[in-house]
């Protein structure tokens, strides 16, 4: 079976030639499709006044769409078969952009935790492997000195996973955030 799967990973095409056919334009830009179909929801039901915000579906179907698009890729959200005014059409670009844009923030913002997160395991894993040799050289307790290197390995490891790992995915998330925010929001009216 490995096999099989690995001839087949083998046969597909690059992603390059997948974002090509599904997502560029002529201007190599990533064009997300959104069909309005008759009928379809724009807002939240529950939301009203300046708390409107759009259907969550339209913004879990961007999510998916977005996930496969390179950030070095400027992407515009196309809405097709539309029929809403243009007060209608700037309410939704606006909702639009401040969605991200607070996705955006957001990530800051746990960059930022992160950031102190690293560093406060660091200076903990530092002053208990201090703490650890100073108590080696002195020859106390055995068991209390090998509980304190435990418990510095354990905050110089998780450190680094938050640095290596954590930190790394926030950022992604950021940047796709961005992405989106900055993107270009366009509707193409119903044909009649």
């Amino acid at each position: 079976m490995v096999g099989r799967i690995r001839k087949y990973e083998n046969e597909m095409p690059s992603m390059e030639t997948y974002l090509e056919k599904e997502y560029l334009d002529k201007d190599n830009n990533a064009v997300i499709r959104i069909f309005a179909y008759d009928g379809i929801e724009w807002f939240d039901k529950l939301s009203i006044g300046n708390q409107a915000t759009l259907n969550q579906d339209i913004y879990d179907f961007i999510d998916r769409k977005a996930y496969y698009i390179p950030i070095r890729y400027p992407i515009i959200i196309q809405f097709e078969n539309v029929e809403l005014n243009e007060e209608e059409q700037n309410q939704i670009i606006r909702l639009i952009k401040e969605y991200y844009a607070s996705i955006l923030f957001d990530k800051r913002i746990d960059l930022h935790f992160n950031f102190i997160t690293i560093l406060s395991l660091f200076i903990l894993g530092i002053i208990l492997l201090i703490i650890y040799f100073t108590m080696n050289t002195a020859e106390v307790g055995a068991v209390f000195s090998e509980v304190l290197s435990i418990a510095a390995s354990f905050a110089l490891w998780e450190a680094v996973d938050f640095f290596l790992l954590e930190r790394k995915n926030i950022s992604k998330e950021r940047w796709n955030a961005g992405q989106l925010t900055i993107s270009d929001i366009r509707f193409i009216t119903k044909e009649k």
